[in-house]
């Protein structure tokens, strides 16, 4: 464990880090950074962006080491392919409650989740073996009914006790949002959705260069 006053010592001086290899801080020191229902740790940090790739610095008091966390939201992706009047006749084909904040994203839940659990889990092999190599975590995250809803990348660092080195910190941050931005690249590349726009209710998901 580490104190309070340790944790944000070494978050300014990550912030610093972050700074000198020419990234932007998005937010600073802020008290959750994480995203819900995709990483569940509660962490204070920084978001910062590097090449128009996002990415979050964080830790806890309970830690002794610092997460570089690079997000992708899978249903955000097949989202941002489902116009607004598509969805709302989606959701009503699948007799879904229509009083929902954002009918591409939850229509998107509901294409994903009829998509075949066999090409699903193919592609989820595929995406771990894209994005894994040995110096990142990957995990990959599900609904409660299965299927894949976004995945995120890790390195631990711990710099506390000892000095941590600048070149250090860059080759990790490059690292993680290289393999985040190789996963993303799949995604989007090869689940796909065909809008019928004139049947909105044979919309579907497909999943690509699967068997």
């Amino acid at each position: 464990m580490v104190s309070e006053q340790q944790l944000t010592q070494k978050l300014e001086l990550i912030g610093n880090y972050i700074e000198i290899i020419d990234d932007e801080i998005l937010g600073r020191n802020e008290e959750e950074v994480t995203i819900e229902g995709v990483y569940d740790e509660v962490l204070r940090g920084h978001r910062a962006i590097s090449d128009q790739t996002l990415y979050i610095v964080g830790g806890r008091s309970d830690r002794e080491y610092l997460s570089v966390l690079y997000f992708y939201t899978v249903t955000q992706s097949v989202a941002n392919q489902i116009p607004e009047n598509s969805a709302r006749s989606i959701i009503d084909h699948y007799d879904h409650p229509e009083d929902v904040e954002d009918a591409s994203f939850e229509a998107a839940k509901l294409l994903l989740n009829d998509t075949s659990s066999e090409k699903m889990n193919e592609f989820e092999n595929k995406l771990y073996a894209t994005m894994s190599h040995g110096s990142v975590e990957v995990s990959l995250n599900s609904e409660h009914s299965g299927f894949l809803s976004g995945f995120y990348v890790e390195h631990k660092i711990f710099p506390f006790g000892t000095s941590y080195d600048l070149s250090e910190f860059n080759s990790v941050v490059q690292s993680v949002n290289n393999a985040g931005s190789r996963g993303a690249t799949l995604v989007r590349g090869d689940i796909t959705v065909n809008v019928d726009r004139n049947k909105p209710e044979n919309t579907n998901v497909t999943i690509n260069n699967v068997r």
